[in-house]
């Protein structure tokens, strides 16, 4: 038998690891000064001095400043994971990341 058991853990936190408050000052970007939501996300990272903001924060500063929107639509967070936005310039931009989050609000909501 063996002394240690063969568990690793695995921290699940995004890389960048943003404060719980950079979502509120984001949130309150958004809707209290009216700023386009990819100005928004650059505002935060050179706040909080993060040059390459990991995916899934993005993911969940979106959903925080609009819980109302349902993310697992109209393919959200694929389009953001596989662009690696704002990391990359590939096919989303900043005009192409507002465009998919005004998107998401506008849908009607699903009926089941």
């Amino acid at each position: 038998m063996r002394d240690k058991p063969h568990l690793i853990l695995i921290d699940m936190e995004p890389l960048d690891k943003l404060p719980r408050e950079s979502y509120d000052a984001f949130k309150e970007l958004i809707l209290g000064h009216c700023l386009k939501p990819s100005i928004a996300l650059h505002k935060i990272m050179e706040k909080y001095k993060c040059d390459r903001i990991d995916t899934s924060s993005i993911i969940h500063l979106v959903e925080h400043a609009y819980p109302e929107i349902d993310i697992s639509r109209n393919s959200f967070t694929f389009k953001i994971n596989d662009s690696g936005y704002p990391n990359t310039k590939m096919e989303l931009n900043n005009d192409g990341f507002d465009e998919l989050v005004e998107e998401m609000r506008t849908l009607p909501p699903m009926e089941w």
